[in-house]
């Protein structure tokens, strides 16, 4: 193996981990705000929170929590 091919591979070899750690933490961030919603979900049918407080206690944006509202 040249030069050439030794850096070709060890460059491939790169960006696959790149890649592969780039969907492992989209998929992360797909299950997190899954769990997210199914614990605001709760919130809302178990609680007399104020969206303000749901937002607060899920740490989420207060506009992720009146979405997840409008949707039910």
């Amino acid at each position: 193996m040249g030069i050439k091919e030794f850096v070709l591979d060890r460059e491939r070899r790169i960006g696959f981990k790149e890649g592969f750690e780039q969907a492992r933490l989209q998929i992360l961030a797909m299950k997190d705000k899954e769990y997210k919603t199914t614990f605001i979900k709760s919130l809302f049918i178990h609680t007399d929170f104020s969206d303000e407080k749901i937002a607060s206690v899920a740490c989420v944006e207060i506009a992720f929590i009146k979405e997840i509202r409008t949707s039910l």
